[in-house]
């Protein structure tokens, strides 16, 4: 019989952890992200709530903050609730803060009360780094990349090529502070999405999520101000303008008009939808999308496409019930 390695048993007694510092590992990142903060001068750097208000709740000190975002920023936690997650069950995290939890809406709110001063921040990293001799001139690491000294024209670092570096760690900084502001958004929409009952229905239409279906529910509600799809797609701004002359119709641009976040919306679910392989969720869309590739350019079609997609919209919110596909006979 094959044995296993076993665990202990969940209902023992233990003091867990005994001491956060026996958690921690001397040549652990989390120690220099703690030196690097104590040692800098917040007020000098642009942050605000250093000095403490002599009124009111105590609030976190801005340290405490810092050093929990440049955590997320190494680790890639692209959300404020999930550092919240993260400060609460993360031993590292927990040795970092001093076992403080500041709750999502604080993180949030740092972030955009001092999102300037983070990024200046990171780039005093590099220096600091680089003054403690992390960074030698045997090799060269920046935001966890290593460049052997291999002396040719593209692995050799000038103080103008070191300038860019740190330029483009600011601007990965910013990518990062900017991920973390959509994430705050999508997630409550997401939880939104999940308890509303027309919001599950638009789920079951491919290409369409939380985010689509939230914004079209609150958009329009249960889509009885408009007649038919027809009139819902143009309201989107996604059918051609027409002009006539003579007997003859000419259709031109689609017409842009409406809403404009929904309208992109839709055409990225299109793009989605035209760049996946067919499956089984979209066995009622993809014989009319073949259809349609012979006739029509690819941006074209992904603009039918999201037409297409906002018709069924309409129609799933206006008969309350869930998208069933229609299943088209393949030409013999």
């Amino acid at each position: 019989m094959r044995r296993f390695v076993e665990g202990t048993d969940r209902g023992q007694s233990t003091l867990f952890p005994e001491c956060l510092e026996d958690w921690i590992c001397e040549d652990n990142p989390v120690r220099v992200i703690d030196v690097f903060v104590e040692g800098l001068d917040l007020a000098e750097h642009g942050f605000s709530g250093v000095d403490p208000e002599a009124t009111g709740r105590p609030s976190y000190h801005p340290s405490v903050l810092l050093k929990l975002y440049i955590y997320g920023y190494l680790s890639r936690v692209q959300s404020s609730r999930r550092l919240e997650r993260e400060a609460g069950r993360n031993v590292e995290v927990m040795w970092l803060t001093g076992r403080l939890v500041p709750d999502h809406k604080t993180i949030a709110d740092f972030r955009k009360d001092n999102g300037l001063a983070i990024r200046k921040v990171c780039a005093r990293f590099v220096a600091l780094c680089r003054e403690l001799g992390l960074l030698t001139t045997a090799s060269v690491a920046i935001d966890g990349s290593k460049f052997k000294a291999v002396n040719n024209r593209d692995k050799n670092f000038t103080r103008a090529k070191m300038e860019r570096r740190v330029a483009q760690i600011e601007e990965s900084v910013a990518r990062y502070l900017s991920q973390l502001d959509t994430a705050d958004l999508q997630e409550p929409s997401e939880a939104l999405a999940e308890q509303d009952g027309p919001c599950q229905r638009l789920m079951t239409v491919p290409g369409i999520g939380p985010i689509i279906s939230s914004a079209v529910v609150a958009a329009i509600g249960n889509g009885t101000g408009f007649r038919q799809g027809r009139d819902f797609g143009a309201w989107l701004g996604l059918v051609p303008k027409q002009e006539s002359t003579g007997d003859r119709t000419i259709l031109g641009k689609i017409s842009k008009r409406g809403n404009k976040y929904l309208r992109t919306l839709f055409v990225q679910a299109a793009h989605v939808i035209l760049a996946r392989r067919p499956s089984a969720a979209m066995r009622g869309l993809w014989p009319w999308i073949e259809q349609a590739s012979k006739r029509l350019h690819r941006n074209m079609l992904a603009i039918a496409l999201a037409n297409k997609l906002a018709r069924i919209a309409w129609a799933v919110l206006a008969h309350g019930r869930e998208y069933q596909p229609r299943i088209m006979p393949h030409a013999a």
